[in-house]
């Protein structure tokens, strides 16, 4: 599935967004790491904090190529059907 971010945040119109995919169990408040990232969150969302949210152009994906596929009866070692005429 390739890497994701654990956190990010966007400018939509006048306003900015702040997301994390870290978990909001309640163990984890007591990590001051945590406090610190979602601190970070708050000023980011708040313009407090220089940070670069603008939505960016996605790349290209490359195109689609179909793989070769085999019949069933080839993949399950059956001759194969003759039409019948």
């Amino acid at each position: 599935m390739g890497d994701h971010p654990m956190s990010w945040c966007h400018d939509k119109f006048a306003g900015r967004a702040w997301y994390t995919g870290i978990g909001h169990e309640a163990y984890l408040y007591q990590l001051p790491e945590y406090r610190a990232h979602i601190l970070g969150g708050i000023l980011t969302a708040g313009r407090r904090v220089e940070a670069t949210c603008e939505v960016r152009e996605r790349p290209e994906a490359p195109a689609y190529e179909p793989p070769e596929l085999e019949s069933c009866e080839t993949q399950i070692g059956l001759p194969p059907l003759v039409p019948a005429n």
